[in-house]
C-alpha cells in the first residue's frame, strides 16, 4: 500500500513538474510514444546538474532496478527511490530540499529537470552511463498494469 501511495504521489508531481518543464525548455523533455519500452537504467552513471539562478553539482549514481522500480545511491551519500514509465524516469530524494527529478532515459544517457519539493529551486540535470548491470526480473509484488488500456462503457 505504501509503495502505491508513493507512485501515485510521484505521478501527480510529474504532471505539475512537466507543465513547468515546458516553460523552461521544450528540448529537455520530448514526446513519449505509445507502447515505448521500459527504460533499463540499472548501472553506474556520471551525473551533473545546474540549478537555475546558480549552483551546480556532479555525482556518481549507482542504480539498482527491479522491474519499473529502482533505488539510486549517490556518491554524495544521499539516496533516492523512483520508477520508470516507458522512457520516463521519475525519482525523489528524501534529503536536502527533497528534489524530484523527471526526465527521459535511453540506453546510455538520461536528462531532465529537477525541482525542490521543500523550499525553492529548479534546474536541469543529465547523466551518462559508465557501466551496465543486468536488470533483475520483476517480482510478484511489482505493479503489473497497462496504462494504455482503454475502459469501455458498461453494457446493460
Amino acid at each position: 500500500m505504501r509503495k502505491n501511495r508513493f507512485i501515485i504521489g510521484l505521478l501527480l508531481l510529474t504532471f505539475v513538474f512537466a507543465g513547468t518543464a515546458f516553460a523552461f525548455d521544450r528540448n529537455v523533455i520530448g514526446p513519449v510514444s505509445k507502447g515505448a519500452p521500459q527504460a533499463a537504467i540499472g548501472g553506474t552513471w556520471n551525473a551533473t546538474g545546474q540549478w537555475i539562478g546558480g549552483g551546480s553539482w556532479e555525482a556518481t549514481w549507482t542504480i539498482t532496478q527491479t522491474g519499473p522500480f529502482f533505488q539510486l545511491s549517490s556518491s554524495s551519500g544521499a539516496s533516492a527511490s523512483g520508477i520508470t514509465l516507458g522512457p520516463v524516469v521519475i525519482f525523489k530524494y528524501s534529503t536536502g530540499c527533497e528534489p524530484i527529478y523527471i526526465g527521459f532515459a535511453s540506453s546510455d544517457s538520461m536528462r531532465g529537470l529537477m525541482r525542490c519539493t521543500t523550499g525553492e529551486g529548479t534546474g536541469t540535470w543529465q547523466a551518462t552511463k559508465t557501466s551496465f548491470s543486468a536488470q533483475p526480473e520483476p517480482q510478484e509484488d511489482d505493479l503489473n498494469y497497462d496504462v494504455t488500456t482503454e475502459v469501455s462503457p458498461a453494457v446493460e
